[in-house]
């Protein structure tokens, strides 16, 4: 008797781990809203990066594009901290957000240059 009450805690103790495991918390941003965000601070780090400014010039200019970006999308930096740790975590979904980064990446490339050609 005590091994089947055993057993009935296992299975819930299981079941409560593995649904606590693939639950995201609710302040994690969703990958769409993560693609958007970073693929706003790569482009940004990316600009900022090749003007010859000083390092605490790039700096000062990187976290006001950073406040613009995170103000913009209406998200706290707690909060896109939180979702950055959390995807780090899972790495089959960071690189799901990464692969679509990249994807966006090439789209705007690829307007560019076809702007740059006609002009």
């Amino acid at each position: 008797m005590t091994r089947k009450y055993f057993a009935i805690l296992l299975i819930i103790l299981f079941s409560n781990c593995a649904e606590n495991g693939n639950s995201k918390p609710n302040d994690i941003l969703n990958e769409k809203m993560m693609i958007n965000i970073l693929t706003d601070i790569h482009l940004s780090e990316s600009k900022i990066n090749k003007k010859t400014l000083s390092a605490d010039s790039i700096s000062s200019l990187l976290t006001k594009q950073y406040a613009y970006i995170l103000n913009k999308n209406n998200v706290k930096p707690n909060q896109l901290q939180n979702s950055i740790d959390y995807y780090l975590n899972h790495p089959i979904e960071m690189e799901a957000i990464y692969n679509n980064i990249l994807v966006d990446l090439s789209k705007k490339e690829g307007l560019l240059r076809k702007q740059n050609i006609k002009k």
